[in-house]
């Protein structure tokens, strides 16, 4: 697709042309008109360049606050994985990467530290019931543990999609999880993440979320107006 037959296709200004050229040729026509029929599908209007500019903008904004907490989240498992077990090596059960780091590096932290979060999610679900009830204190009630897998693979897998800066508020690729009625949607996604937190951190994760819809500053000598639309905004 060409940038004309994608201006085609939109709502969109000389002006905003001018400023377009930079985003489709570094995000690429195709993803563009990807968001377009997104946009489109919850309007059920043609929607302006503005309004996809502005989806692109607030998609990046979630990924931002997602990569921050998805590390503090993993970065609070290897310390009381460490803090628990570092001195104790025979009290825990070992993952077979975990096995395979602590005869490669010969040290306990080192080993933890060379697993990926993929591997640490594998290592955290072999802990005992009081430890992941302790780490994790919203499965602390009867059968909130046989959730508890699902729920930690389905971060492992909206990691991968913050890491490689795909497109999230349409996102195929995220997994189910326990949260509301299941689905793998990115709403779903954020509040499983947020139950996953160590809770001192739940109510600035909900606020940093929730300020993402917020126009905030701005530099418009390179930008289209903030126009978010209403259907799109994810609300925690």
């Amino acid at each position: 697709m060409t940038y004309e037959e994608f201006w085609n296709k939109v709502i969109i200004t000389e002006e905003e042309k001018k400023k377009s050229v930079h985003y489709l040729q570094y995000r690429g026509v195709d993803e563009h008109d990807h968001v377009r029929q997104h946009l489109e599908s919850l309007s059920g209007e043609k929607v302006s360049y503005a309004e996809i500019a502005t989806a692109f903008r607030y998609d990046k904004r979630i990924r931002r606050v997602l990569y921050k907490y998805i590390g503090l989240l993993e970065e609070s498992i290897r310390a009381f994985i460490s803090n628990k077990y570092s001195d104790n090596i025979d009290r825990i059960r070992c993952s077979a990467p975990m096995k395979t780091n602590l005869n490669k590096f010969g040290t306990f932290s080192t080993a933890l530290s060379e697993l990926t979060f993929y591997q640490l999610i594998t290592q955290v679900l072999m802990l005992s019931e009081k430890d992941k009830k302790e780490i994790f204190s919203n499965y602390r009630k009867p059968n909130d543990l046989s959730k508890l897998t699902k729920d930690l693979y389905a971060i492992v897998a909206l990691r991968n999609e913050v890491s490689h800066n795909r497109f999230l508020l349409d996102n195929k690729n995220l997994k189910k999880c326990s949260v509301g009625d299941g689905n793998g949607s990115i709403w779903t996604n954020i509040i499983n993440l947020k139950n996953c937190l160590p809770e001192p951190f739940r109510i600035q994760f909900t606020t940093d979320i929730n300020d993402c819809a917020k126009e905030g500053k701005i530099d418009y000598s390179n930008q289209t107006q903030w126009v978010l639309i209403n259907a799109l905004i994810v609300s925690i």
